[in-house]
């Protein structure tokens, strides 16, 4: 994991300030101190290794689907079989 704060200042510099996955800033809210949360340091629940910064949200969908890229990938495919687009998916 990032150890000191300069490693996540290098690592999210690195990363332009945004999420690795959905590449946008961090956009969640505190909701009693009503600040915006830092990007999350993601890393491999196996190895402990570092992998980016993500976004809380890219990081709990990350964290919902166990770490497995079959059931993304199954959840990708499910999208795509119902006709949903975005700029991942333009046929």
């Amino acid at each position: 994991m990032a150890k000191t704060k300069e490693e996540y200042d290098k690592m999210l510099a690195a990363q332009n300030g945004v999420c690795k996955i959905c590449l946008k800033p961090e956009a969640t809210v505190h909701k009693k101190s009503g600040t915006i949360f830092s990007l999350s340091v993601d890393h491999n629940h196996t190895t402990g290794k570092v992998r980016s910064l993500l976004c809380r949200k890219c990081n709990l969908g990350i964290a919902q689907f166990n770490e497995s890229t079959e059931d993304l990938m199954a959840a990708i495919l499910y999208l795509k079989s119902h006709g949903e687009k975005n700029e991942y998916n333009s046929d």
